[in-house]
């Protein structure tokens, strides 16, 4: 969001197909069940919250989250929230998966391995999360 050439607010959409299966015997901690569990890189976050620390202009993130049980939504939060759920439940819902061939480029391993996964309880559903936005 940009006002003349000052930055209000800054927006990342994520978009998420495929449930977490398999996120209460990974990640039995993390009470979270497979249907409500979106997932964000661990680099991706800590970038997020730097960048809101350095500038503090608002950051939110909004995953698209499509599940034959739940169909197309669209749910966020603020990153101030996000950091502290992520400070709050911090090993117990971080997840490594193995490294693949598909991970190296170029001789360069590239590909994510570690993601942090929040409930769609913890976030807000789009229409909320845009009245909230419009209040900055």
């Amino acid at each position: 969001m940009i006002r003349g050439d000052r930055v209000l607010a800054r927006v990342e959409v994520k978009a998420q197909g495929r449930a977490f299966m398999a996120v209460q015997r990974l990640l039995p901690q993390a009470d979270l069940l497979p249907y409500e569990t979106v997932a964000l890189n661990l680099s991706d976050i800590r970038r997020y919250a730097a960048q809101y620390r350095l500038d503090g202009v608002p950051l939110f993130i909004v995953w698209r989250v499509k599940r034959p049980c739940l169909g197309e939504g669209y749910w966020g939060q603020h990153i101030g929230p996000l950091i502290a759920v992520g400070n709050r439940y911090r090993d117990q819902r971080t997840w490594r998966r193995a490294s693949t061939d598909s991970d190296v480029v170029e001789g360069e391993h590239r590909g994510v391995t570690v993601n942090y996964h929040f409930s769609l309880k913890e976030l807000l559903p789009l229409e909320e999360l845009v009245t909230k936005m419009a209040g900055l």
